[in-house]
């Protein structure tokens, strides 16, 4: 019932329900977990009423969340992390597009790959500091979830989660759930100008 009552709350009360809740909770990762468990179930019949505060909720949940992984020093656990379609190799080949391009180093990119994906034994992931302007690292990663097999409603929590979790360019989002909203409602479909990236 809690979770009908925040896909009915305006936009303002739904933030102030959520963070009031939170703050009250003994366990607040359960409280996060069993949320999005609930959020999960209403999204199944993909009631347009509700989409926007359903991803409100999605995009707080991530932030809580994104905050306390920022915050721990233990490495992820494999629910934490993704499981595309592609083999190790094939997800590695287009993440070496970056090393390939002087942005980062060969052995930074095999981390973020380990890091993210379901191969092998989790390792924590590090924020990197990419020279890259951000529409093209946004476009890149938004590619890659789009390429991998990840459902057409998925793709922006995935991509904005993981440029989140991986990039210091998206600090901002990070500790900011207006913008992180935004991030994930404009991505854009068609390559920025000067894409050097092969999809």
């Amino acid at each position: 019932w809690f979770s009908f009552e925040l896909v009915c709350l305006s936009s303002v009360l739904l933030t102030n329900r959520l963070d009031e809740s939170f703050n009250k909770a003994e366990k607040p990762d359960e409280f996060l977990n069993s949320l999005l468990t609930t959020i999960r179930f209403l999204s199944a019949p993909n009631l347009d009423s509700f989409e926007f505060n359903l991803l409100k909720i999605k995009g707080w949940i991530d932030a809580k969340k994104s905050y306390s992984l920022m915050n721990s020093e233990y490495p992820m656990e494999n629910e934490d992390r993704y499981s595309p379609i592609g083999d190790v190799e094939s997800v590695t080949n287009y993440f070496k597009q970056l090393s390939d391009k002087g942005l980062l180093s060969l052995d930074q990119v095999e981390k973020l790959v380990i890091a993210n994906f379901n191969f092998g034994n989790a390792v924590p992931r590090e924020k990197l500091n990419i020279k890259l302007p951000k529409s093209h690292l946004t476009y890149f990663v938004w590619s890659f979830f789009k390429k991998y097999g990840f459902n057409e409603k998925n793709v922006a929590i995935h991509t904005s989660q993981f440029l989140r979790f991986n990039f210091l360019m998206y600090k901002e989002e990070s500790l900011n759930e207006v913008k992180e909203f935004y991030l994930r409602k404009n991505f854009r479909s068609s390559q920025p100008k000067k894409y050097e990236f092969k999809i």
